[in-house]
């Protein structure tokens, strides 16, 4: 159950970065990569 919680954390903290660096991306101007 640990190595789950673990896991879970992971795709929590991709998500948010990939959300973020997608934010930054709009923000800047480049939503093509």
């Amino acid at each position: 159950m640990n190595t789950r919680n673990e896991h879970i954390k992971e795709c929590v903290s991709i998500r948010l970065r990939r959300t973020l660096f997608k934010g930054k991306s709009e923000f800047k101007g480049v939503g093509d990569e």
